[in-house]
């Protein structure tokens, strides 16, 4: 009996081409870059998050050298730097006087109290004066935030003039101490600019965020923010400098300084008040060391 030779099993599939799996090596190699691009560019280069990161510890000292003047400099009194700055040591900046009023032999008494004033009618412990403004105890002939645009009969009131050339002396660094044992001071490696070190007073407010004119704030002050901002890479390189960054803060509301002296004589206390307008400045350093470790870069 002849053999019956079989039919051959035909696969479907095999006249069907098969799908090109390109489009899908595409997408997993895209991803791919996506992620190894995502960790050099966001993660470490933007982020720094491959490296060891600490805030430091800032010092800053600022020297004041200059006189003022009132009316002129054969006319008027003269103050030089201990007159000028009060207090004279601060550690987070300085006060610089541009004007100052002052009432001499107040004495214990009733009278308007000018730092709240109150209009009539008054309350339990207080008068009503003949401005229709309240009556207190304190210290007279009152002065205060309220009347020193016209301040009392005898109150001395000194314009300081002459501060255009007065120049002010900042010297700011940082230190990291788990990074490295460098203080680091601003204006100290090559090429930097240190013009902080030797900056008039007008050449300071100019650089303020805006810009501020001495003769602008000299009858109320003013607050100034000088800080020194260090962003220090120290991977590769051991010194580093600040951004400088001025900011005027007070938003035209002026700064003043309020002092008291009291004496006795004759059994009676007297006392001298002194208001010190002037420009307030606060200076300050912070930042942030990095420095590239291992640990960071595994996880």
């Amino acid at each position: 009996m002849a053999g019956t030779e079989m039919q051959r099993v035909v696969d479907e599939d095999d006249d069907i081409p098969r799908r090109s799996d390109a489009n899908l090596g595409y997408l997993y190699w895209g991803i791919v870059t996506i992620v190894v691009l995502y960790i050099q560019i966001v993660v470490f280069h933007i982020e720094g998050r491959h490296t060891f990161q600490e805030p430091g510890l800032g010092a800053v000292i600022t020297k004041f050298k200059g006189k003022g003047f009132t009316k002129g400099v054969l006319d008027g009194k003269a103050f030089d730097a201990p007159d000028l700055r009060y207090p004279i040591i601060e550690p987070s900046g300085a006060f610089l006087m541009t004007r100052r009023v002052t009432v001499k032999d107040q004495k214990m008494g009733t009278c308007i109290d000018w730092d709240s004033p109150e209009r009539c009618p008054c309350g339990e412990h207080a008068t009503c004066g003949p401005e229709n403004f309240c009556e207190v105890k304190g210290w007279c002939p009152s002065l205060g935030d309220g009347n020193m645009e016209h301040p009392p009969q005898g109150a001395e009131v000194e314009e300081i003039l002459g501060l255009e050339d007065a120049v002010l002396m900042i010297v700011a660094g940082i230190g990291f101490p788990s990074i490295g044992q460098t203080f680091h001071v601003a204006g100290s490696s090559p090429d930097s600019s240190t013009l902080h070190k030797h900056i008039t007073v007008p050449q300071l407010l100019e650089l303020a965020d805006p810009p501020v004119k001495l003769e602008d704030v000299a009858q109320t002050g003013c607050i100034i923010a000088v800080n020194f901002f260090w962003s220090c890479d120290l991977s590769w390189r051991s010194d580093c400098e600040p951004q400088l960054s001025v900011k005027r803060l007070d938003a035209g509301t002026g700064f003043v300084q309020k002092r008291a002296k009291k004496k006795t004589t004759n059994g009676v206390e007297t006392r001298e008040a002194v208001y010190m307008y002037g420009l307030r400045l606060i200076v300050d350093s912070s930042g942030i060391g990095r420095q590239i470790s291992l640990v960071p870069i595994v996880i």
